[in-house]
């Protein structure tokens, strides 16, 4: 586990967190969510590649609409900064008209 390539050692290093946490070794099916959950922590840098796995392997978790939600928000909220920056009155109309629609319902806002 001191040398080599990542992907010579992805396998060893996932089974002894398993281990260390108390997932035994079992049939994939069993460990598979697991599994998932360890392998997403090497994309955590890259945001296309955790998307993307976070799509695939946890879509129908509501931690991960609620994730979405909140990237949406966040995507919002950044346009409408970037327009009022700019002092662009047509783009920052459209932004709030849709920050206004994305809060409307929103407990928190």
């Amino acid at each position: 586990l001191v040398c080599g390539d990542s992907s010579d050692f992805s396998l060893e290093l996932e089974e002894l967190i398993l281990n260390l946490v108390g997932v035994l070794p079992g049939r994939s099916s069993e460990t598979k969510s697991y599994r998932a959950a360890i392998r997403l922590l090497s994309h955590l840098e890259i945001d296309s590649s955790f998307t993307k796995f976070v799509n695939r392997d946890f879509a129908d978790s509501e931690v991960t609409q609620r994730w979405k939600y909140l990237i949406e928000r966040k995507r919002t909220f950044d346009s409408l900064h970037r327009a009022e920056k700019a002092k662009d009155t047509k783009a920052l109309r459209s932004v709030l008209i849709t920050a206004e629609e994305m809060c409307e319902d929103d407990l928190d806002g």
